[in-house]
């Protein structure tokens, strides 16, 4: 029997729903936790039912038709005849109880029948079923019984952020019952948050985990455990056999299924993490019965599959020893070779399909395709690149240059170096493929500030020319004029920049003429020609509103918010700035939203606002840091206009202020950098004729300017009353009317306005 920990919520939720309604049923994956939370559930209201709550087991049950003697065994009833059925039913009619059903799922129309009937004749009594498939009849509620939840493989992690974790909590308290040499410490628990994360946070795979702890280290257990159904095995020997072991716990669950549902689950292994319907139906299923849907409701219904609800729809996700078990069937069935090929060659589809259409409408919602699937485009690289056949090596190159879309503009620069590396050193002989591959590589060596790679890459494809496929010559003119801008050498970037857009507009290219424009207009920007700067803006703006790009179009306003910095226009620059960001945030553009942070620091700086301006200098390095570039990449002019706005801001502000600022733009969440910036633009949009931090622009009376300062530091209200000697009750009072004043929520919004409007020195 798995660990109650982590389940008070789950708990309160099931009392909640059993007190609307007399039925409900807790679905889930085996091992997850269902019968213990039954449990839990019928002993906190035992003495709340008149006639008591009541476990019934139906796990060594053989027959359906036995669901209704396991309930009289387990309620200690005897009747003289063998209609049990009827007579149980009739000792029901006037009792007022709840009663447990564990494991269903094997003799589910035997559960099905009896629970109808008794829920139509005996109006007192309540059910609680635990199954790994809900009975599926009328009145019914289902409450979804998910794995513990454990940490994201980027979270930085110290002992005291175990509690927020319910599966670090059960492994440690597990652990630390049975193990003499384990404990949980700073050192240690980045590994066990490895261990809890590779078992899907499945409380039964967590508790075996735990008795190997006995015996091993948690370095050795977490080697181990990708050979999970051999080495979490040996449970609890009270527990019933499908407990004792993943294996078995599995094995009980395929049994369970019909074969077109093994078959389906074996072939849905593929998948890595999550998957759609439309690539189910694509990978899955046979040639000559395409319908997999009702199929696939099976498996969700008992709950091998788990759905998900993404900004890209739904899908659907194994845990993984599941889906490990199902690869292990794949192979057994001889068909895994020919669902890997299906699986690369879709997603190489998909990534082409996906590639042309993201020039056009809907940018974000194509942008947060790509990177739902980043996991799968990965395993068919892997699958591409590790094959002989040259077609597949040639495969490998377009995928990786197919998805150059993913890596720069989804952020995953460094992810698609190594992939477009990969498949270039695997095949080098000269194809089209491997042309674009080299100038998809040289744009992302050069973000990354790598100018010799991108120098190579370039000049490798102008080698192979005559292998090379339409529109290269004006992509690697693009980039040419990047590298160069990026160099520092204006009057050449003109040049090939100049050369690109012709030969993108003769060819149609949306994608390349976009991309030359901007860098053409921001060229002029910083040679000091600002009518040819505005001139190249207005194009770009124009073409990205005729086919509905944002992408291109965010950077053709950073570009206007450059020229407008040059000219002095300060408020134009924060406008346009402003205006990039709310296309760049939308599309989770990081290059393009750290770009606009420097060039607003630089404008905030320039207009005599240090303040804010070190905040967002503080905003553009923790965002680098998550890009894996910096400035620098971007050539010495931006670099030099960065340096200068630090500089001045610095001195303006003492290092003790620009330092303090820095670091708490640093710890802003998302929907603080959010409010900053909208009050950013407000601040200059609607009180440009008024000082900063006057009383003419907040409409606040200085006491509330004071207090409002104070909630910036963090002070709570009882910490401001101490300060500014006033009553609690005054200090309430102050922060509901800034708040109404201001037109805020919440105080973390006050916060970040006080942050912001801090005056400069």
């Amino acid at each position: 029997m798995t660990s109650f920990v982590g389940r008070d919520d789950e708990l309160a939720a099931v009392r909640e729903s059993l007190a609307q309604c007399r039925l409900v049923s807790l679905a889930g994956s085996g091992g997850v936790g269902k019968t213990r939370l039954a449990v839990e559930t019928a002993r906190a209201l035992d003495s709340e039912v008149p006639d008591g709550a009541w476990f019934v087991s139906l796990a060594h049950l053989t027959d359906p038709a036995q669901v209704a003697q396991a309930v009289v065994n387990a309620l200690a009833m005897k009747f003289s005849t063998t209609n049990v059925v009827d007579h149980l039913v009739a000792s029901l009619m006037d009792r007022d109880m709840l009663v447990v059903l564990d494991n269903c799922e094997h003799v589910l129309s035997g559960c099905q029948a009896f629970v109808a009937r008794v829920l139509s004749m005996a109006p007192g009594v309540r059910f609680l079923t635990a199954s790994r498939q809900a009975l599926g009849i009328s009145g019914e509620r289902v409450v979804e019984v998910r794995p513990l939840a454990a940490p994201d493989p980027d979270a930085a992690l110290r002992v005291q952020d175990a509690s927020r974790y319910p599966a670090i909590q059960l492994l440690d308290e597990r652990a630390s019952a049975i193990s003499s040499h384990y404990r949980l410490t700073d050192e240690s628990i980045d590994l066990v948050a490895q261990l809890v994360r590779r078992l899907d946070g499945l409380p039964l795979a967590i508790e075996l985990a735990a008795a190997r702890l006995r015996s091993l280290s948690l370095r050795e257990l977490l080697d181990r455990v990708s050979d999970r159904f051999r080495i979490l095995g040996g449970g609890d020997p009270t527990d019933l056999p499908q407990h004792r072991t993943l294996r078995a716990l599995v094995e009980w669950s395929h049994e369970l299924c019909s074969p077109d549902e093994q078959r389906l689950w074996a072939r849905m292994s593929v998948f890595t993490e999550s998957t759609d319907l439309e690539s189910v139906e694509a990978i899955c299923a046979d040639h000559e019965s395409t319908d997999v849907v009702d199929t696939l409701d099976a498996l969700v219904a008992k709950s091998i599959l788990i759905t998900e609800t993404t900004p890209c729809g739904l899908r659907y996700r194994m845990l993984e020893s599941i889906s490990e078990y199902g690869r292990e069937r794949l192979h057994a069935g001889g068909e895994e070779q020919t669902l890997r090929h299906r699986h690369r060659e879709h997603f190489l589809e998909l990534a082409n399909r996906v590639g042309a259409a993201f020039w056009g409408p809907d940018q974000a919602r194509h942008l947060a395709h790509l990177t739902t699937e980043l996991p799968n485009f990965g395993t068919a690289l892997d699958s591409f690149g590790g094959d002989d056949d040259k077609q597949a090596q040639r495969n490998a190159l377009a995928l990786a240059a197919r998805l150059r879309i993913l890596w720069v503009m989804g952020g995953h620069l460094q992810e698609g170096r190594r992939r477009l590396e990969q498949a270039l050193a695997a095949h080098t002989t000269a194809c089209p493929e491997r042309v674009e591959a080299l100038w998809s590589c040289a744009w992302v060596a050069l973000l990354q500030g790598d100018q010799d790679a991108t120098r190579d890459r370039l000049d490798e494809c102008a080698r192979l020319k005559a292998a090379a496929g339409p529109h290269t010559r004006s992509f690697c003119a693009t980039w040419q004029g990047s590298l160069a801008l990026f160099q520092g050498d204006l009057d050449a970037a003109v040049e090939h920049f100049t050369a690109a857009a012709a030969g993108h507009r003769t060819e149609g290219s949306a994608e390349g003429l976009l991309m030359s424009l901007f860098q053409l207009a921001l060229t002029h920007a910083l040679l000091g020609n600002p009518t040819e700067a505005h001139r190249l803006c207005d194009e770009a703006v124009a073409g990205s509103t005729t086919i509905g790009d944002d992408w291109a179009h965010s950077y053709a306003l950073w570009t206007r918010a450059h020229v407008a910095v040059a000219e002095g226009r300060l408020e134009d620059a924060i406008t346009a700035g402003c205006q990039s960001l709310e296309l760049s945030m939308p599309l989770d553009n990081q290059l393009g939203i750290v770009l606009v942070f420097e060039v607003l620091a630089v404008a905030s700086v320039a207009a005599g606002r240090h303040h804010e301006g070190a905040t967002l200098l503080g905003l553009a390095e923790t965002a680098w840091r998550k890009v894996g570039t910096d400035l620098q990449a971007f050539g010495p002019q931006l670099a030099n206009l960065r340096g200068q706005a630090e500089a001045r801001a610095r001195a303006a502000l003492g290092a003790a202020k620009f330092q303090q600022a820095h670091r708490e733009a640093a710890g802003f969440n998302y929907a603080q950098v959010c409010t900053y910036l909208d009050i950013l633009a407000r601040t200059y949009s609607d009180d440009a004729d008024a000082a900063p931090g006057s009383p003419e622009q907040t409409t606040l009376t200085r006491r509330e300017r004071e207090v409002a300062a104070l909630v910036g530091k963090g002070l709570s209200n009882r910490d401001i009353a101490a300060q500014l000697v006033l009553s609690h009750r005054t200090v309430e009072g102050h922060v509901e009317h800034i708040l109404a004043k201001l037109g805020f929520r919440s105080r973390a919004e006050i916060a970040v306005w006080a942050t912001a409007r801090e005056p400069a020195t």
